[in-house]
């Protein structure tokens, strides 16, 4: 990525930040106190300094500073039903990564389903549901025309990636 300060402080220290990864096509930007910085090293992950004045090694670990990071994310809404009818979604298999490779698959994550029949719509969410290494699927039970799905996890020392999850539906009747 290639990375700009675009912001500064009342001491004159750049607080803000504007990144374009090139690999991916796509902009970044929030805030970081950092004075310096450089993403590719002899010792891996980007370093950057700052004048608090301590030198930081970035992105090695899963957690902030021994605090849990809370990632979540929220997909797009879905059709899974056409027209006037709903669809009903009884099983949902999870296809996730729950640990990093060779050490401990203890990632605990939870899914909640946001439901909608009509765009604009305020969502009735199902869930959360929690998820571990030894969940084969869940039963939502949910009756929608639009879905969109919600992670989120709180679990210190943990890594957890998603993969191409499945649910099984099927129509339900009309509006």
């Amino acid at each position: 990525p290639i990375a700009a300060n675009v912001g500064t402080a009342n001491a004159g220290l750049p607080t803000n930040y504007v990144r374009y990864n090139t690999y991916i096509g796509q902009w970044d930007f929030g805030q970081l106190t950092r004075t310096a910085a450089i993403d590719v090293s002899v010792m891996g992950p980007p370093i950057l300094a700052s004048a608090d004045p301590y030198i930081y090694q970035h992105e090695i670990s899963p957690d902030a500073d021994g605090q849990a990071l809370t990632p979540t994310f929220t997909t797009g809404y879905f059709a899974i039903a056409e027209g006037d009818t709903k669809a009903f979604v009884d099983q949902f298999w999870i296809d996730m990564k729950w640990g990093y490779y060779s050490s401990a698959q203890a990632a605990a994550v939870n899914v909640s389903f946001n439901g909608l029949d009509y765009p604009g719509q305020t969502p009735y969410v199902y869930g959360p549901y929690p998820l571990t290494s030894a969940s084969t699927f869940i039963s939502p039970r949910i009756r929608t025309r639009l879905l969109s799905l919600t992670f989120s996890s709180s679990d210190i020392g943990t890594f957890w990636r998603l993969g191409n999850c499945r649910y099984r539906y099927a129509p339900d009747g009309k509006f």
